[in-house]
């Protein structure tokens, strides 16, 4: 039929393409979240050294994913790598109690800035999994999300080991995607 002719011709040209940054300190588990996302399996992985691109299909669009690493020196690049950011989501240790003022420290020095005030910003306590995790409950009464300039954030707990809570954050992103391409699509012809 004509519409496979098209696919094959065209490929996925016509399905519009989000960045997603994936930030937080070294170690939080960006690498692996997003290897359990991509491959649907555990990779422990050593911190990242730069950043790592990969590409997540969705029926709709596609999410270019950036996993940027998290250590001091690579921190200096992340202002000009999510400039040009949809979505961000930012990953705090759980696990790791008394880091979770630093890493709430980094994420208000690198999210509120005038150029990301459209980006949505998901903060993401990874490692729950673990004993003694900080809660989403226990990280509202640590921090108010009111301190972020943006309009679309949320708070997740996931885990990349159970999978607990991934769905909810992809289904989450899908939505702020799919919400933009409305908008988008409608913009082009005067109605958004």
């Amino acid at each position: 039929s004509m519409g496979i002719f098209y696919s094959v011709l065209f490929g996925n040209e016509d399905k519009k393409q989000f960045r997603l940054c994936i930030l937080g300190l070294a170690s939080s588990g960006k690498s692996t979240l997003t290897n359990k996302i991509i491959l649907n399996e555990i990779v422990f992985t050593v911190p990242t050294i730069g950043m790592d691109y990969r590409r997540l299909e969705m029926p709709r669009f596609i999410l270019e994913m950036f996993d940027i690493g998290g250590q001091d020196r690579l921190r200096a690049l992340w202002p000009a790598l999510t400039y040009r950011a949809d979505i961000i989501w930012y990953l705090i240790d759980a696990s790791d109690p008394g880091g979770i003022n630093e890493s709430i420290q980094i994420m208000l020095q690198t999210l509120c800035v005038e150029e990301l005030g459209s980006v949505c910003i998901c903060v993401l306590l990874s490692k729950t999994d673990l004993p003694g995790s900080v809660t989403k409950d226990q990280f509202s009464n640590m921090f108010s999300l009111d301190s972020l300039p943006q309009h679309q954030k949320i708070v997740y707990e996931v885990s990349s080991i159970t999978g607990n809570g991934i769905k909810s954050l992809l289904d989450w992103t899908s939505r702020r995607c799919v919400s933009e391409l409305g908008s988008t699509y409608f913009g082009r012809f005067g109605f958004g």
